[in-house]
């Protein structure tokens, strides 16, 4: 909101967001108590060193799924392999009324993938050989 001397207010709403502690800082302080190596950190995030050598000492800005990254790594959850980020890049160029049935399509394969290694397994303890 513009006052009448040309500046700008801010809103009750803004006011709070700037007095709560930002996401990343939070972010950038937990993953420095752990004192990782930028390289590894790098890696787990599918970000180069340089970036997260930026973000880390405050020079670089996240995005949304940097963040979301970031915050799964530093409590903790494996970050995703490149074949997982793979997938999920393809899942996003999928229409959204595809997703579903991609989902179906995948989870129906895995259902068959487990079968058919059950089957294996039992056939190959019937026979006292090693699964194929």
């Amino acid at each position: 909101m513009r006052k009448s001397d040309g500046t700008f207010s801010i809103g009750p709403a803004v006011a709070e967001v700037k007095r709560a502690a930002p996401l990343d800082r939070l972010i950038r302080e937990r993953l420095g108590a752990r004192n990782l190596p930028q390289k590894n950190l790098a890696k787990a995030i599918g970000r180069s060193q340089g970036w997260v050598n930026k973000f880390l000492n405050g020079a670089g800005h996240a995005t949304i799924d940097d963040l979301v990254r970031l915050l799964a790594y530093a409590i903790g959850m494996q970050g995703l392999s490149d074949m997982e980020r793979q997938l999920l890049k393809a899942w996003k160029r999928l229409p959204q009324g595809s997703q579903a049935d991609a989902v179906e399509f995948f989870e129906d394969w895995v259902r068959r993938e487990i079968r058919v290694a059950r089957t294996r397994r039992i056939a190959a303890d019937a026979s006292g050989e090693p699964p194929a």
